[in-house]
């Protein structure tokens, strides 16, 4: 769309100075600072982040090989595993190599709905990788496996022992990945799984980074009584961040198709296409967010929520939006008692909303009670801005 631009940030080049030189060079060598020099070095290397390198497609452990199920584990665990080097107490970073292209899971783990539970900060940098032509690696429950489960779980540990109803977790950074195919049908005990039944790829609980990820054809549709399914690609119980994303034909059962978020997400250069949510009330076909999403240089297109009772926000609902240079279009709300906002949907509960040089077109209304083709302002107690914007092409 004409209003969709791409911009490329500054990169800097700081320079470094060693500042330990004239301290070394004056001091005389003694017993005592030769001591404090060495607790200095090992305190060093103990704040060092591990790299530990995934050199196999497989997605079970290998004998002598670094396999991805390995890595997460030695992550987990600062233990090293199989082929995998042993990481380090707080943030460290798994790579891939050059043969990597495809991981295929069968199976979760045991006793859960996860293909791999995180528990330390980590980034996962799919950079080194050769799917689709390079320098990216997909990761993927097998479209041929008998078992439905989600790709990633990240949260404390501690709540396996000590359940929260506010849990927390690591801060999680996924880079240049493809993440495919979880899909969420049974919901496990709170107490043995903070997300129960959302997030069809990705459960996190802590401050969560997306750096060139696309999150695909998840779906989170639990079958047990009582179960949400939120989130068809992410649920998201922490701050979002994101750029260069792709939320792309994921589906849920009530809130969220490609995303739901607890807090804050800040997306640029992301597309949310083809995402849907079908069930009984339903809201968000798009992106379902319950602090502010800011959308920059993106499109929100071709969203679906399709309800038998209630359908809110085709594209997105959120209970504060700001958004600019993004496109808005051809979302639907299909509902058979009641449908607000075919393209946007704003509680406004928080801050003031704005809407800047922002397309909102050819969405649509179909219910009984329909209101708001193109957006719903649902508020008398904040404020939203429109500027530089056009709205037109929208349906009741």
């Amino acid at each position: 769309a004409a209003f969709v631009n791409a911009f490329r940030p500054q990169e800097g080049n700081p320079r470094m100075r060693t500042l330990a030189r004239p301290f070394v060079r004056w001091t005389r060598p003694t017993i005592a600072s030769a001591t404090l020099v060495v607790a200095l070095a090992a305190v060093g290397q103990l704040s060092q982040a591990a790299t530990i390198t995934v050199n196999t497609n497989s997605a079970t452990s290998v004998a002598g090989q670094c396999a991805l199920i390995d890595a997460v584990q030695a992550a987990n665990t600062n233990a090293a595993v199989n082929g995998c080097v042993a990481g380090v107490a707080g943030a460290d970073t798994i790579v891939f190599t050059s043969n990597v292209n495809v991981i295929n899971f069968q199976t979760p783990l045991p006793g859960t709905i996860d293909a791999l539970r995180i528990y330390e900060a980590l980034t996962i940098d799919g950079s080194g990788g050769t799917y689709n032509g390079g320098s990216a690696v997909r990761i993927q429950r097998d479209p041929a496996s008998v078992s439905n489960f989600r790709l990633f779980n990240a949260f404390d540990i501690g709540y396996l022992t000590n359940y929260t109803s506010d849990p927390t977790g690591p801060a999680i950074v996924y880079k240049n990945l493809e993440l495919a195919n979880g899909l969420v049908t049974e919901m496990l005990p709170v107490t043995s799984d903070p997300a129960s039944s959302g997030g069809g790829c990705i459960a996190n609980f802590g401050a969560l980074s997306l750096e060139d990820v696309t999150v695909r054809d998840c779906g989170a549709h639990p079958t047990n009584a009582g179960g949400l399914g939120r989130g068809g690609g992410i649920y998201n119980y922490g701050a979002l961040t994101g750029t260069r994303v792709n939320l792309l034909s994921n589906a849920s059962k009530s809130d969220g198709g490609g995303l739901f978020a607890w807090k804050d997400a800040a997306l640029s250069r992301t597309s949310v296409r083809d995402n849907a949510v079908r069930g009984d009330q339903a809201q968000g076909g798009g992106v379902m967010v319950r602090g502010t999403v800011t959308l920059i240089d993106s499109a929100v297109e071709n969203n679906l929520v399709d309800a038998t009772t209630s359908a809110i926000g085709g594209g997105i609902w959120a209970a504060a939006i700001v958004v600019r240079n993004t496109s808005i279009r051809n979302n639907r709300v299909l509902g058979v008692a009641s449908g607000f906002a075919g393209g946007l949907y704003v509680r406004s509960i928080g801050p003031t909303s704005t809407i800047e040089r922002t397309w909102i077109a050819s969405n649509s209304v179909e219910a009984r009670n329909a209101i708001g083709g193109g957006m719903m302002i649902d508020t008398a107690t904040a404020a939203t801005q429109i500027s530089n914007s056009t709205i037109n092409g929208n349906t009741v």
